[in-house]
């Protein structure tokens, strides 16, 4: 099985979905709650039920309005995918399934 990372715009809202997890996951979520530490039950339910649903939807929501207000402008935002391919599927040079957005960068001034 190999294992290859692509670059391109966002080309779904599971994109933005994903992108928007990945996000929440690495800087929104509390210092607590990224560790493994020993974290009070409380904190963590709390951030689990409520708070990262709540993150990541304005997460999404801002993106997808920002990507629609600077459609045609000088923007452009790429998604980083991870996409497994068995042996099989490359010799038949298929695309593979996607494992989902791993990285992101957005340009402010771009030719995208």
């Amino acid at each position: 099985s190999t294992t290859t990372i692509t670059i391109s715009p966002p080309s779904s809202a599971d994109d933005y979905r994903q992108l928007a997890s990945l996000l929440v996951s690495s800087f929104d979520a509390p210092q607590s709650c990224q560790q493994d530490d020993a974290v009070p039950m409380m904190e963590r339910l709390q951030w689990d039920l409520y708070e990262k649903s709540l993150t990541e939807e304005f997460t999404y929501k801002r993106y997808v309005s920002l990507a629609r207000k600077m459609r045609g402008k000088k923007y452009c935002l790429l998604v980083a995918k991870q996409i497994d391919m068995d042996s099989d599927d490359v010799s038949s040079s298929s695309l593979g399934r996607s494992n989902g957005v791993v990285g992101m960068v957005e340009m402010g001034m771009s030719l995208c």
